[in-house]
């Protein structure tokens, strides 16, 4: 059901070869807001609440978005 996510028209789809949710291109966002648009998105759409992995992966992701997503207290 994941993939159906574009129908909410929010830029958000569904990476079906990665299993992950994904955004359209960042150009305007911070990468913690797209973050948090997805998992809004997500929850809003599917009513899937989406968690933080309490050892997450990052890659090319900015220590200022890193922080921001690990304090948020929604997650």
């Amino acid at each position: 059901m994941y993939q159906y996510i574009y129908r909410e028209a929010a830029g958000v789809y569904w990476d079906q070869e990665n299993h992950g949710f994904k955004s359209t291109e960042l150009k305007d966002w911070s990468c913690a807001r797209w973050f948090f648009h997805i998992v809004d998105a997500v929850k809003s759409g599917l009513g899937v609440e989406l968690k933080l992995s309490n050892a997450p992966v990052w890659q090319n992701i900015p220590e200022q978005d890193k922080t921001e997503i690990i304090n948020d207290k929604n997650i």
